[in-house]
């Protein structure tokens, strides 16, 4: 369950690899067109919805129980957020590029909840079932420090749980 992407946001913070991409894009654009016989006309606006700010965080596991437990200290860095806040309500989804876990539902003041279940899965005894998280937002909204809580195996058998702590900022 260890993934980490780290070196994306690493690449594009580096100086001009921004305006290189942008760049590309433009010139990608212009090279699939023949020519400008008429008047230039503006193009509709986009109807898919801008993505969510990608935020970046460090995940540290506190304990772990269960027939599954490895009893092993990790702390994961640089893993992804897509934070998404509209008005009371938010969308979070954890590692967007690997596994997409997302977490839904409405803040009270700066401090949030929300739970996760696997859509489908194995009655396999060490199997990710489901998670949930607890935490509060920043004043600024531009960090969250959250306890999340992973469980596996079967419904109604022994389960492992980890116990994880999560402080994540949004980049900029």
């Amino acid at each position: 369950m260890e993934k980490s992407r780290s070196w994306l946001p690493a690449l594009l913070e580096r100086p001009g690899v921004q305006a290189m991409v942008a760049c590309t894009i433009m010139l990608c654009a212009c090279s699939n067109a023949d020519s400008v016989t008429g008047p230039l006309t503006a193009s509709p606006a986009p109807t898919t919805p801008v993505p969510a700010p990608i935020w970046r965080g460090e995940q540290t596991k506190l304990s772990e129980s269960g027939p599954c437990s490895s009893h092993t200290a990790w702390t994961r860095a640089g893993i992804l957020w897509s934070v998404d806040i509209q008005g009371n309500d938010f969308k979070l989804v954890e590692d967007p590029i690997e596994d997409g876990i997302v977490y839904t539902g409405t803040l009270e003041a700066d401090a949030f909840s929300a739970a996760y279940q696997q859509p489908q899965y194995a009655n396999q005894p060490c199997q990710f079932r489901e998670s949930s998280i607890k935490g509060s937002f920043s004043s600024d909204r531009r960090g969250f420090d959250a306890e999340e809580v992973w469980i596996f195996g079967a419904p109604g058998s022994e389960e492992t749980r980890v116990l994880t702590r999560w402080r994540v900022t949004a980049f900029r």
